[in-house]
């Protein structure tokens, strides 16, 4: 499943869950660098 999920984007919405999940390393490690909740801040 991890696999599927990267294949499909840096963000993605399980609607079984209503969660968005990010699968990639660079996408979860980026924003935690930062201190922000997303790039567009």
């Amino acid at each position: 499943m991890h696999h599927q999920l990267r294949e499909l984007g840096p963000v993605v919405h399980l609607s079984a869950y209503n969660v968005y999940a990010m699968a990639r390393y660079e996408e979860v490690r980026r924003p935690s660098r930062t201190g922000r909740s997303s790039p567009a801040e």
